[in-house]
């Protein structure tokens, strides 16, 4: 304790001795009225940078001393505005270009701005001086770049976080985005691993929901086109309607469904919600389960509509399983020791 006391009081004294050495010969203590004679801009605006006010010699020394006028800095940036700025926020692992250059007033003006942060134009306008601005203003449009407000997720100077993001995602999302909606017991990949821009672009889309391609395109990226391979299509999958039965991020039932399977598939098919319907070739009014026990063919799974149906595509008529032969080899998948007659 004692020691860090005199380290900071040496540290004051030599900083003293150093201002009244070098900082305030009379060519400097010329005040700031007789340079604003001339450079009259530098407090012109709105916003002012308190240096300014303090004087120039806080930053300037002697800048009329040599027949041309120089800057004459103090010493270079980002050491300069290291005098006042606390270093730390420029110095994290990943620095925006300007900051790791030095370059400072790139994006600041160094005396006053009619912009906050002294900033020479406001954002997104500032962005874009270096950042594609195609990227940004495609139709669908994320709220935080829509309204200018790139700092909602990015650090302007240094992050620790890759983009510059402020945190890592997926928690960076939630600061807007419920987390109930991602969290739920089956979740996506892409969710499970916080990769959100597997499926949306962080800035803008032509797309809706701020989506890379549009189903069900984006969803063959992982998934394959082979599930809408064969002459039978489902129609939701046909069209490209995968989030007519599936959620995108979580679900609480299997495979990411909105609904438990039956639940969801009678949504559609109400008249073969009974069973009924799985008899009628054979002329039998008899009820078919198709829920409440196990498949005999798949004993870790429940009987359900797609213990018979593929939900997605198949060469065979109403969807049935890609097998060969008449249609009662259906029945045969389960029902191994049972005779049914070919005609």
């Amino acid at each position: 304790m004692i020691k860090n006391t005199y380290t900071a009081v040496v540290r004051l004294v030599l900083y003293i001795i150093f201002y009244f050495l070098f900082l305030t010969p009379a060519v400097v203590f010329a005040d700031k009225k007789s340079c604003t004679d001339c450079h009259d801009s530098i407090e012109k605006e709105k916003v002012m940078h308190p240096a300014v006010q303090f004087g120039c010699s806080v930053c300037h020394i002697a800048p009329h001393a040599k027949k041309t006028p120089e800057l004459s800095l103090v010493m270079k940036p980002p050491d300069l505005c290291f005098m006042c700025h606390d270093k730390k926020v420029f110095t994290e692992k990943d620095k925006h270009v300007p900051v790791a250059e030095g370059k400072c007033t790139t994006c600041h003006s160094p005396h006053s701005s009619r912009n906050t942060y002294l900033l020479l134009k406001k954002p997104p306008s500032l962005c874009f001086t270096c950042h594609d601005k195609k990227v940004f203003t495609e139709k669908d449009k994320h709220v935080p770049v829509a309204e200018g407000k790139c700092t909602t997720c990015h650090s302007p100077h240094s992050s620790r976080n890759t983009y510059l993001l402020l945190k890592k995602p997926p928690s960076l999302c939630f600061t807007c985005h419920g987390k109930k909606v991602f969290t739920e017991k089956y979740k996506h990949v892409p969710v499970a691993e916080g990769k959100c821009t597997t499926c949306h672009s962080p800035h803008s889309s032509r797309n809706t929901y701020l989506l890379l391609k549009k189903p069900p395109d984006l969803c063959f990226t992982c998934h394959g086109n082979g599930i809408l391979s064969q002459k039978v299509k489902h129609p939701p999958a046909e069209e490209g309607k995968c989030l007519t039965c599936h959620n995108p991020h979580s679900s609480n039932y299997f495979m990411m469904m909105k609904k438990p399977v039956n639940e969801l598939c009678t949504a559609c098919h109400k008249a073969e919600s009974s069973g009924r319907h799985v008899l009628a070739e054979y002329g039998t009014g008899n009820i078919h389960p198709v829920q409440g026990k196990i498949n005999p063919a798949q004993t870790d799974e429940p009987l359900t509509c797609i213990s018979c149906h593929n939900p997605h595509s198949s060469s065979r008529q109403l969807l049935f399983p890609n097998q060969q032969g008449a249609s009662h080899n259906l029945c045969l998948m389960c029902h191994t020791k049972v005779h049914v007659p070919l005609n």
